[in-house]
């Protein structure tokens, strides 16, 4: 009889997990969220909407609301980006002026550290580095999950990397310009800054050689009125590994500005998108000197990531006021499937 009390309860248990996901299936084995990647959706500014899908490998399905199903609070106000760390996802919630750190396998909560406007997020042992429009980068220690140092940057600090020692910081300008890209010593957060002559670096990727590239999204032009009068073009600008010099310089786009940039496992292709306005996402191959002009997927995006597992590619799509897609692609720009997640999904880890 005690065995069959057993039986029933841990039958009557995992039911109640079933019901729990939007569609009554459970989307990983007990409740372990492997096998699969986590969408950030930023949500509408000042809603509070901000969440996190997660897409499941082993059933082709995606689940939303990850955060709130498993903690029972929303996750907050414009979910910038995502990061691993350890068995850890940091999570960086720009307006409501934190990162919130949950376990991978449960999702579960594990801290707040309060950030002023955290935009992306990089990790290196026990260190997260974390960008902030506030002209500098935190430093978050993740052994007790408090803040250690921060480190001065340039204007609206975005994309990070971290490199042969060095931490790259790409300063985009904020709601002004700048053209520069601080290059941070891990040994002691000493920094020097290389002007990369392209107006406002968004994101940072490393190639096979270990030359670092820029994507300098460039920005619109507008008159006292707010009346658009010119562009200041895109680029893709190579630095040395060193981050010392720059020894490529690739233009874009005259009129338009990727901000989104990735790279394939390994290290030969880059990928860049994720604008209003354009269409398509591009592939740049990391030995030419020239630009695709026809996109590589010809597909409106918001944002986009390249899981570095299987270099399979997660283009999102926002819906306005409605819930957004995630569709993926093979390397080949083969369609594999689409799913909708939240409001705005801008990137993913």
């Amino acid at each position: 009889m005690k065995n069959l009390r057993v039986l029933f309860w841990a039958i009557l248990s995992v039911s109640l997990f079933f019901t729990s996901c939007d569609n009554g299936d459970d989307p990983k084995p007990a409740g372990k969220y492997d096998n699969g990647v986590f969408v950030n959706n930023e949500g509408i500014f000042g809603k509070g909407n901000g969440s996190v899908s997660f897409y499941y490998n082993g059933k082709d399905s995606v689940y939303n609301e990850v955060f709130k199903l498993e903690n029972s609070v929303p996750l907050g106000d414009v979910v910038q980006s995502m990061a691993r760390a350890d068995g850890k996802i940091l999570i960086a919630v720009n307006a409501s002026n934190k990162v919130e750190i949950v376990n991978q396998a449960d999702f579960k909560y594990v801290a707040t550290v309060s950030v002023s406007q955290p935009r992306y997020i990089a990790v290196d042992g026990d260190n997260a580095y974390v960008s902030s429009w506030m002209g500098k980068v935190y430093v978050i220690d993740l052994k007790n999950y408090t803040l250690k140092d921060s480190i001065v940057a340039g204007t609206g600090p975005e994309g990070l990397l971290i490199s042969g020692g060095k931490l790259f910081v790409a300063n985009s300008g904020g709601w002004a310009v700048d053209s520069t890209v601080t290059v941070v010593s891990l040994a002691d957060y000493s920094t020097t800054t290389i002007d990369v002559n392209a107006y406002c670096p968004s994101m940072i990727e490393a190639d096979a050689d270990g030359n670092i590239w820029v994507l300098a999204k460039g920005n619109t032009i507008y008159d006292a009125n707010w009346n658009p009068i010119g562009h200041n073009p895109s680029y893709l600008v190579q630095l040395s590994p060193n981050g010392s010099s720059v020894q490529k310089t690739v233009k874009l786009f005259d009129d338009q500005h990727p901000a989104k940039l990735d790279a394939n496992k390994a290290g030969t292709k880059l990928y860049y998108g994720g604008a209003w306005g354009l269409q398509g996402l591009y592939e740049f191959d990391v030995n030419s000197n020239v630009s695709q002009q026809n996109p590589f997927i010809n597909e409106m995006n918001y944002g986009f990531f390249v899981n570095p597992d299987d270099d399979v590619i997660y283009l999102l799509q926002d819906a306005y006021t409605s819930n957004g897609k995630m569709i993926r692609y093979d390397s080949k720009g083969t369609k594999l499937g689409e799913f909708t997640v939240g409001l705005y999904p801008s990137g993913g880890c």
